[in-house]
């Protein structure tokens, strides 16, 4: 995968690990072909209950959970031509994460969120909260319509996207 980061950033320090952890600021991030695993280590679904719970409750009203199951494996390992990202990190290190997109021929994967710095912890231990829209085309789409889920538009970009958003918060460890 090809990444391209662009950013203006500001910072001070007497050391340059003490300039590079202390450095703030906004970054364009955004790539070509990969897959998006939500799968950890050795096969564990990284914040599964959370994902799984969000997506339930976008999905709440629907009768059909073989639905929620598909849903739940098409995102597992989810290929996608492009993503991008916009980050600020803010004076105090927290990450706010302003725009989200992953992008496949029939899969939008949108959404916003934070990475809280917590003083003296590895970057795997600091919480993070993220709110996510899926949006599909093609059998994405179909899916999404049997789950009754869809919002009933087309986005900009010719998605079908879900009505409702789904948060996933946790930490990565």
């Amino acid at each position: 995968t090809l990444v391209k980061v662009s950013a203006k950033l500001n910072g001070n320090g007497g050391t340059l690990p003490q300039l590079l952890a202390r450095t703030y600021g906004t970054f364009d991030v955004s790539g070509g072909k990969g897959v998006l695993r939500a799968l950890g280590r050795k096969g564990e679904t990284v914040g599964a209950a959370s994902t799984l719970l969000g997506l339930a409750g976008a999905i709440a009203g629907s009768q059909n959970t073989m639905s929620l199951g598909r849903l739940g494996q098409e995102l597992e390992e989810m290929q996608f031509e492009t993503f991008s990202l916009k980050v600020e990190r803010d004076a105090a290190l927290n990450l706010k994460f302003t725009a989200i997109e992953f992008l496949s021929a029939n899969k939008r994967l949108t959404g916003t969120g934070s990475l809280n710095y917590v003083a003296g912890a590895t970057y795997d231990n600091w919480p993070f909260q993220f709110d996510f829209k899926l949006a599909g085309k093609d059998f994405m789409a179909q899916l999404l319509n049997e789950a009754r889920v869809l919002a009933g538009t087309k986005d900009e970009k010719g998605y079908y996207p879900m009505a409702v958003s789904f948060p996933v918060s946790g930490t990565a460890a």
